[in-house]
């Protein structure tokens, strides 16, 4: 539900990603991430918007779209509105 509503709100403007590391394919196509959770002692799943980590242990739809949001309104401002 999650990432099929975030899709139809922002189509291909962000890339939200849920990441659980229980298969050993996700912890290898997610390799370089692992060290980064482990020095912030983070807990798993982790959720990403671009590849940067926003939230982690749990997936709050509402913090997903805040971030998203202020993500965009940051890009558009960094371009004079465009």
């Amino acid at each position: 539900m999650t990432a099929q509503s975030l899709r139809e709100e922002y189509g291909d403007q962000v890339r939200v990603e849920y990441i659980d590391f229980a298969s050993e394919q996700m912890r290898e196509k997610h390799a370089s991430m692992l060290d980064d959770i482990s020095k912030r002692y983070l807990s798993f799943p982790v959720t990403t918007v671009d590849g940067q980590i926003i939230s982690h242990g749990f997936i709050d739809y509402w913090d997903i779209v805040n971030f998203v949001q202020e993500k965009l309104e940051a890009h558009k401002q960094s371009h004079g509105g465009q």
